[in-house]
């Protein structure tokens, strides 16, 4: 007997996403404040996660399937860099700034569904009138993106953040492959817990390697407070995505959700009186824009 009510499951992976969007601008809005490294930052986003997830393991159902260790492994590596990059950008540009690129992660991944899908292209194409509105959901960024490359803030944080946006679709496809063969828990925990030692061991080679950088820096003092605090932000949100992920029927769904990240971190910003770096309005459309592809492409 399933301990989460019928009428409550079909809605799991909004409200995991939603959660997953408000502890994702935390984090970042963690890394813009704490203006440490990102390698140091990732690095204990990595270990706190296998720390935690670890115990789980004597109780959960481990997955099996090949497909899933290769798309958690693939994530992984990709995250180890993403993960970096993002936080940077934060420390740059701003939370606000690095989480408002993000939605054009999810026009990729729509797009590609599209171009490659044949059933969901199908699908699509059967409602013209649903088909109408989300291709002026998608004028709507084409047109967002033209104003935001005449700021030059928003100009040089997209060019930073693209190789971030490109991966960044690859991870929501390989993340939602991955929950799709294992099992629900075992799944989600086991997720968290291979991209731990993946990302934590990656980041420590980058720095044990460098010339210029030592390992010794993980653990000194302020790093250990700030990157174990960051670290439990991303136990939490990683668990809420997986959990996102397993329920939704479309991994572009839970991205789109997500986007609402950047909504928190404006509220933040006008509570704290401060001013985003970039051009916040044309950024909030595209949020904007993204939510209304959630909504549009999941009516039936």
């Amino acid at each position: 007997m399933s301990l989460i009510p019928d009428f409550i499951t079909p809605h799991i992976w909004w409200i995991a996403a939603l959660g997953c969007s408000v502890v994702t601008a935390s984090a970042y809005l963690a890394g813009q404040y704490s203006k440490m490294d990102g390698n140091l930052t990732v690095f204990w986003r990595g270990v706190i996660p296998f720390f935690v997830t670890s115990p789980l393991l004597l109780f959960i159902e481990i997955p099996t399937s090949p497909y899933f260790y290769l798309a958690t492994l693939t994530t992984a590596l990709i995250a180890s860099y993403t993960d970096t990059k993002n936080m940077n950008g934060a420390i740059q540009y701003g939370a606000g700034v690095s989480l408002r690129i993000r939605p054009y992660a999810l026009w990729l991944v729509f797009l590609g569904w599209l171009i490659f899908s044949t059933s969901f292209r199908e699908d699509f194409f059967a409602d013209s009138e649903r088909a109408m509105g989300i291709g002026a959901a998608l004028l709507v960024v084409v047109i967002s993106t033209s104003y935001m490359t005449k700021c030059p803030v928003s100009r040089a944080s997209f060019m930073f953040f693209l190789p971030v946006i490109l991966g960044g679709a690859c991870i929501d496809i390989l993340n939602k492959t991955a929950m799709n063969f294992s099992p629900v828990l075992g799944g989600i925990v086991m997720y968290v817990w291979v991209q731990g030692i993946i990302i934590s061991g990656v980041c420590f080679a980058k720095r044990y390697f460098s010339k210029e950088k030592s390992v010794a820096d993980f653990f000194k003092k302020r790093t250990l407070y700030i990157g174990i605090g960051i670290g439990f932000l991303f136990v939490v949100m990683s668990l809420m995505k997986n959990t996102a992920m397993t329920y939704t029927v479309n991994p572009a769904y839970v991205s789109a959700i997500v986007l609402c990240a950047p909504v928190w971190t404006s509220i933040f910003y006008r509570l704290k009186g401060e001013k985003d770096k970039a051009n916040e309005f044309v950024g909030l459309i595209v949020v904007a824009s993204s939510i209304m592809l959630v909504i549009l492409a999941s009516s039936q």
